[in-house]
């Protein structure tokens, strides 16, 4: 199964999490209201979310 992977932190992105698809990951970084599913607090966890997002192709 293919899915998109999209982690953003602006206004501008919330188009996006709006439009993925239900096996698609929408991840809001920072704080505020938000159409994605997930969040992670800042910036400084976004390569633990690769990292993790990677591991599951294993």
């Amino acid at each position: 199964m293919d899915a998109t992977v999209y982690l953003g932190d602006d206004v501008t992105d919330e188009h996006v999490f709006t439009v993925l698809g239900p096996d698609d990951v929408g991840i809001k970084v920072g704080p505020g209201e938000s159409a994605a599913r997930l969040r992670v607090d800042d910036c400084t966890h976004v390569p633990e979310v690769l990292a993790a997002l990677s591991s599951l192709r294993s």
